[in-house]
């Protein structure tokens, strides 16, 4: 069902599932990045927020550790 998702998106850099069997993404941006300014990114955050809507992990990172904590944390 969720890969009917009204939006077009993009697919993160990212993207697999976890022992837990939820599935993540996560883009991968520079650490000054603060939120999508294009349409690539607008796309990407449609994508996470769909993977949030059911569920899963969806989240842009600026770092290892910040993509660790969204894993560990979720």
């Amino acid at each position: 069902e969720w890969l009917r998702y009204p939006m077009p998106m993009r697919m993160p850099d990212f993207f697999g599932m976890l022992n837990d069997g939820r599935i993540f993404g996560l883009e991968a941006k520079k650490p000054h990045w603060i939120k999508p300014t294009d349409q690539r990114e607008r796309d990407q955050a449609d994508f996470l927020q769909c993977l949030r809507a059911h569920g899963g992990i969806g989240e842009f990172v600026r770092s290892a550790d910040e993509a660790q904590r969204f894993i560990e944390h979720g």
